[in-house]
């Protein structure tokens, strides 16, 4: 509900502070006082567009607000939950600041935001029924949500959002699928390539070490042999070698020594083991270099088999070290790929049996729009007659696929167009409500259908400029009832000119301008008692105000309104 409007040097308002309650609240005021002005502003604060013409002569800005009380609107609190803003003790702060340049800034909550957000966050908060006003009865979404609300289709509408939900899920895992389904074939066949490739060569943990160490000692051989023989030759253990005998003698004078002197015992001891240690090693060398055979034949094997695990290290991207581990991914990524077809049949079959459910509940909730729209027709064209539309047809169509070769397009709203259509003159045929031109018409369509239970959804706050233009009379009395009827339920905000609508709100709101010297200005305040009479009383005599026409004011205000 909104519960407060703040404008300052918009058009002729310098300064305005507006409190407003629920109910139907009726503004009124001589022609030109600046009623509209009001609804121009909230307009501007929802999002609308801004003209630097529209600040007041002299400044240099303009600056709207308004609050809304959100009270029993979870989802649009929600909703600014999901953009951080978050609501300041359940109320909604909306902002709009116009630039002489033309420069504008748009805030929530104290937050500054894009336009766009405004936009989205005052549709679903305040609805403004005026001639230039974008009315949000002409928008598809709206009408099909009214119908909706008319016909009480909630249970089939969650089916249908939820069956959506679910094929859109399956939607796109079977696409992710598809695309390395589609690539399956090709990549299954170049995993099996390299597999093949990998089991010919047959790479082993180690082996690229081993045979580079080998590599190295054939490269080397003939310096291999040269060396051991030497080594072998000093390390023999015979009467050639000048080694062992000076080290026996050595070890025969420590042993010698030991005897007298236990000094000696560990530089005998460590004689003895360096002479085993050389005949080992002696021993070892001479077997080394009597069974090294240098093979020009092994070093072509090695070099070409190191050449093939450098190729296949390459062309995996990976090191020698590696290609064990290559194969076990490749085999690896191979069952995954034969998978993939286990995998898509299954969420293919998922997903028939989810769009066989989208399209069943779908089906069920058309036809509950189909029965429920021709019903609203009837009576909101009745509605219209009593307002003064007499010759006016409403017509509801609801659309869906046109054969059952027809491709679906799911939405998490069902498959049918929903469309509101009028003729407001006899002999025309309906069309649709954005060819209707009158603001007017379009604002008595609006209260038509809300007098007639189909907007229990939507907005809470109505706006309505025009909706008693060219009518008077009896056909006013019944407007202002109407008007009352749905401010039972819903705030609503009607600018009159007729007393037969302003004596039943449940409020009224007096708009007068006045002029000094250098500057006009709006003055705007809440009338009550002998104040309303007399706003009354003036609606209906004109200039001059007579005690008949106060009475008469006096006998309309104390009718029993209808509630």
């Amino acid at each position: 509900m909104l519960s407060h409007i703040s404008i300052r040097d918009f058009a002729i308002v310098e300064r305005l502070e507006l409190e407003l309650g629920g109910g139907f609240t009726a503004l009124t005021g001589e022609t030109g006082a600046g009623k509209s002005i009001v609804v121009d502003a909230l307009a501007l604060v929802l999002g609308g567009r801004a003209s630097p013409e529209a600040i007041r002569r002299g400044c240099r800005s303009c600056d709207i607000s308004a609050v809304v009380d959100l009270s029993g609107a979870p989802a649009l609190e929600k909703r600014l939950s999901e953009l951080e803003l978050a609501t300041q003790d359940g109320e909604c702060i909306l902002r709009r600041i116009v630039h002489a340049g033309g420069r504008s800034r748009a805030f929530v909550n104290n937050h500054p935001v894009p336009i766009q957000t405004l936009r989205e966050l005052g549709h679903g908060l305040i609805e403004i029924h005026a001639q230039h006003a974008h009315h949000a009865l002409l928008r598809p979404e709206q009408q099909r949500l009214i119908v909706d609300a008319f016909g009480g289709h909630g249970a089939e509408t969650a089916a249908v959002a939820d069956a959506h939900a679910r094929l859109a899920a399956l939607f796109r895992e079977r696409e992710t699928l598809q695309v390395q389904a589609g690539e399956r074939e090709s990549r299954s066949e170049y995993v099996k390539f390299q597999l093949g490739e990998l089991a010919a060569l047959d790479p082993t943990p180690g082996e690229g070490e081993r045979l580079q160490s080998e590599h190295t000692r054939l490269v080397n051989g003939q310096e291999i042999a040269a060396a051991g023989t030497e080594l072998a030759s000093a390390l023999r253990d015979d009467d050639s070698s000048a080694l062992f005998p000076g080290l026996r003698a050595a070890l025969d004078n420590a042993e010698l020594l030991r005897g007298y002197d236990p000094n000696y015992a560990e530089i005998a001891e460590s004689l003895a083991s360096t002479i085993v240690e050389l005949e080992e090693a002696g021993r070892s060398a001479r077997h080394l270099a009597e069974s090294f055979e240098h093979s020009p034949e092994r070093l072509g094997e090695v070099e070409r088999r190191l050449s093939a695990l450098h190729d296949a290290a390459r062309k995996h991207r990976c090191r020698i070290e590696e290609l064990p581990e290559r194969v076990a991914e490749l085999e690896a990524e191979s069952a995954r790929l034969v998978e993939i077809e286990t995998a898509l049949a299954t969420v293919e079959r998922r997903h028939a049996n989810a769009l066989s459910a989208y399209e069943s509940a779908a089906l069920v909730l058309g036809e509950r729009r189909r029965t429920a729209a021709p019903q609203l027709a009837r009576a909101v064209s009745s509605l219209l007659a009593e307002m003064g539309m007499e010759k006016a047809r409403f017509e509801i169509v609801v659309e869906g696929p046109t054969s059952s070769d027809e491709p679906v397009s799911p939405s998490p709203y069902g498959d049918d167009r929903v469309e509101f259509r009028a003729s407001t003159n006899a002999g025309q045929p309906p069309q649709p409500l954005a060819r209707i031109a009158s603001g007017g018409e379009l604002s008595r369509i609006s209260l038509a259908l809300q007098a007639a239970g189909a907007a229990r959804t939507g907005s809470s706050t109505l706006v309505f400029d025009e909706v008693d233009v060219g009518i008077g009379g009896g056909v006013a009395e019944r407007i202002g009832r109407y008007l009352r009827s749905v401010g039972a339920t819903k705030q609503v905000l009607c600018i009159t000119h007729l007393p037969q609508v302003a004596v039943r709100a449940h409020h009224h709101i007096l708009v007068a301008k006045h002029e000094s010297k250098d500057t006009t200005y709006t003055e705007v305040a809440a009338v009550h008692g002998e104040e309303r009479v007399r706003e009354i009383a003036r609606m209906l005599g004109g200039i001059e105000i007579t005690d008949r026409t106060l009475d008469h004011a006096h006998e309309m205000l104390q009718a029993e309104p209808i509630p």
